[in-house]
């Protein structure tokens, strides 16, 4: 199980809390976020536990679960601090940065 707190991402944080656990930004879904955040956090989509995900959700982003009873549906969290949104997500969209080229 991996301990994570959950940030806002307004301001840098990192990685890494100061009480070692991961810090976590929670995405909305509704386009495609990659794996960080521009704050240092890591780009997380709440699982509900009822289907069997993948480790990455259509945005990039990286499945977590609240539980220690269901598996294949995330990654298993434990949250330290902070609170979910209540947004989340896995559609997908167009990445940031991504460069179109035509010729």
């Amino acid at each position: 199980m991996l301990n994570i707190t959950i940030v806002d991402g307004l301001t840098y944080t990192g990685a890494i809390a100061p009480d070692g656990s991961v810090n976590v930004v929670e995405a909305s879904g509704s386009v495609y976020v990659g794996d960080r955040h521009p704050c240092g956090a890591i780009w997380v989509t709440r699982s509900d536990g009822s289907t069997l995900h993948p480790v990455r959700a259509p945005d990039g982003s990286t499945y977590v679960l609240e539980s220690t009873t269901v598996f294949n549906s995330g990654i298993q969290v434990h949250v330290n601090s902070g609170s979910w949104s209540g947004s989340g997500g896995g559609s997908s969209g167009l990445p940031y940065g991504l460069l179109a080229l035509e010729f």
